[in-house]
């Protein structure tokens, strides 16, 4: 039998999920996986916002009398705060951006310098030199690295092809449990998704008209697959959940402080199998010559870091709408610096909170991925319960 505290917080997760796909019209989700005891999610009634607010300020109380370890006892105040503060702003609380972000992700934020972005233009040009406009290099080259149509078919073969290679690499860093599975499926009328199915099991969906530039697309693999999403989830489910009895970890919750670690993770998880350089080598000999493309050696790095730190102006944006900006200053200020942000992405209450995760995750964790113990600092983010302000240093503050 499940504990009291158990069944309240499946309830509270189920049931604030069921607000949030309501009230989105079914865009958005608050419950992303689940993998836990089948009738836990059977008992979650309808509830009201206020109903909710109520809620999760028991659970808060109840946690504070539970015997936890002191880090799993702050994962889980941190994860039940962002169910408060859900609640709240669906209750019809006003919240700034500010409290809202803090509450909901444990992260705080504040605006990007623009200088930043000048350095990720930088970034751009020493890896794409050459005439006519950034925009059209960055475009050309994304072309020059495009499967080829006539080797559409060969899209699944090298699909895993690549998922071969990165599952070992990632084996051979942090033994996985041998029963682990990640399945790959081309889909035609979805964007690509990622789902954890439990049992150390996952699905990966591409899009088989929607296919990133082949360096991209690797990269993907390794974010959604090996050592990204599916690795954390599976380690977790292994280690916390079914070895430690962290019953929590049977869920991955949107809008949370756990969402903003496992977007670290997933961003940072390419560099952690490919040293620096490495990625282009292994490209150039196993992928190019096989689909008779001959490309030069370009930093890909260098696009990806750029494209990383362009994130940040989704935030500023973000930030510019809550002071009161008019639609087409903010559109403005976006095409600027080439930002690819859907202004509606940003109004969206469920959507424009995640903004901030793909600029924040990877900025708290990497600082403390250093060259002497990266593996086993990784390790630490693939099977531990960390949450965001752990990882705020004092230099940051």
């Amino acid at each position: 039998m499940n504990s009291s505290w158990e069944q309240h917080y499946a309830r509270l997760a189920f049931s604030f999920d069921r607000l949030v796909r309501q009230a989105s019209q079914g865009e958005c989700a608050f419950v992303d996986a689940y993998y836990g005891p089948a009738e836990l999610k059977e008992l979650a009634p309808f509830a009201l916002p206020s109903e909710l607010v109520q809620q999760a300020h028991i659970l808060e109380q109840e946690l504070q009398t539970l015997p936890f370890a002191p880090q799993r006892l702050a994962f889980l105040q941190k994860q039940v705060k962002a169910m408060a503060t859900l609640a709240r702003r669906l209750n019809g609380e006003t919240l700034s951006l500010h409290e809202e972000v803090q509450g909901l992700l444990d992260i705080s934020v504040e605006w990007v310098p623009d200088e930043r972005f000048d350095e990720a233009f930088s970034l751009y040009e020493q890896a794409l030199p050459g005439k006519g406009s950034l925009g059209q290099r960055l475009l050309e080259w994304r072309r020059a690295h495009q499967l080829p149509t006539q080797h559409i078919a060969q899209l699944n073969q090298l699909l895993e092809y690549m998922q071969i290679t990165i599952r070992q690499r990632t084996r051979a860093l942090w033994p996985l449990p041998v029963e682990e599975r990640l399945h790959l499926r081309l889909v035609e009328e979805k964007e690509r998704a990622y789902h954890y199915l439990g049992n150390y099991r996952s699905r990966i969906e591409i899009n088989k008209y929607f296919i990133p530039d082949l360096p991209r697309l690797l990269a993907t693999l390794c974010y959604d697959g090996y050592p990204g999403r599916h690795t954390e989830a599976v380690l977790k489910e292994q280690l916390l959940y079914r070895e430690q009895g962290q019953f929590e970890q049977c869920f991955h919750l949107r809008l949370s402080p756990q969402s903003v670690i496992s977007q670290g993770i997933a961003m940072l998880s390419w560099e952690m199998i490919f040293a620096p350089g490495e990625i282009e080598q292994w490209l150039a000999k196993h992928i190019y010559p096989v689909l008779g493309l001959n490309t030069e050696m370009e930093n890909i790095v260098k696009i990806w870091q750029a494209q990383d730190i362009l994130k940040g102006v989704g935030c500023n944006a973000a930030l510019l709408l809550q002071e009161g900006r008019s639609d087409e200053e903010v559109q403005q200020y976006m095409q600027k610096y080439q930002a690819l942000v859907n202004l509606d992405c940003l109004k969206n209450p469920f959507l424009a909170p995640c903004i901030f995760t793909y600029y924040y995750s990877k900025q708290l964790i990497k600082p403390w991925i250093r060259q002497d113990d990266r593996q086993s600092t990784f390790r630490r983010f693939l099977t531990e319960a960390v949450c965001p302000s752990d990882l705020v240093r004092p230099t940051d503050l």
